[in-house]
């Protein structure tokens, strides 16, 4: 690994890089708000099982619109779209229109005005991977604010807990902890579709980390 932040966990503590990690080189691939840049879009891993199963879960949903917070390279996008799904996906990436061929655009959980463009779309399900513990602390209300703005009916996130480490990870969280915020915020966890897409997991930090969340008026879950 590149270079590691040493995370900052239900704190509001600034994170600080562990000694003999490439300074420069974090500093070159990941941005202020937690963003990738430069030629770190080449660092993406993607978990085709998970796209797989999260299409036939999103899918068997029928939602009107799905949205992807940190889509990367649009791998997932391209997943749901295959089966019909329609769904945007947005990273902080500043060439994501490049990397994605024109499919996703560029957005930064920075931006005060996004949750409410996010709400004004009017997205039923939100995904959201790999990306709460790439985003600075001071910035994690903002980060709740768009997930809670982009799930209608429910949310698939994943997030790092202390000590996995990583490229750019700065705010890794026990999972209690994501939980009891996104609880505070109307949304509950579904454990049972949460614990069936980890078993198509072929990346181990998926098949530790994905949550699912609903509002409790959408109802029961399933994968096809």
């Amino acid at each position: 690994m590149a270079a590691v932040a040493e995370p900052s966990v239900g704190t509001d503590q600034a994170p600080q890089p562990e000694p003999g990690c490439d300074l420069e080189l974090l500093k070159e691939l990941v941005g202020p708000t937690g963003a990738w840049r430069s030629w770190s879009s080449q660092l993406h891993h993607h978990d085709a099982g998970l796209a797989h199963a999260l299409g036939a879960f999103i899918q068997y949903q029928k939602p009107k619109k799905v949205i992807d917070m940190g889509c990367g390279s649009g791998f997932y996008v391209r997943a749901l779209r295959a089966r019909g799904v329609e769904c945007d996906g947005f990273d902080g990436h500043e060439d994501t229109k490049d990397l994605t061929g024109g499919l996703c655009y560029h957005a930064d959980f920075a931006d005060p005005e996004l949750p409410e463009k996010i709400s004004s779309e009017g997205y039923d399900w939100c995904i959201c991977l790999e990306v709460f513990e790439h985003v600075p602390k001071d910035l994690e209300d903002q980060l709740v604010d768009c997930l809670i703005a982009g799930c209608g009916k429910g949310l698939v996130l994943s997030v790092a807990t202390p000590g996995q480490g990583g490229l750019g990870h700065v705010n890794e969280q026990p999972h209690e902890y994501v939980i009891h915020r996104l609880e505070e915020r109307g949304l509950a966890l579904d454990a049972n579709s949460h614990l069936r897409l980890r078993q198509y997991c072929q990346l181990p930090w998926f098949r530790e980390n994905l949550l699912v969340f609903r509002r409790p008026e959408s109802g029961p879950a399933e994968l096809a």
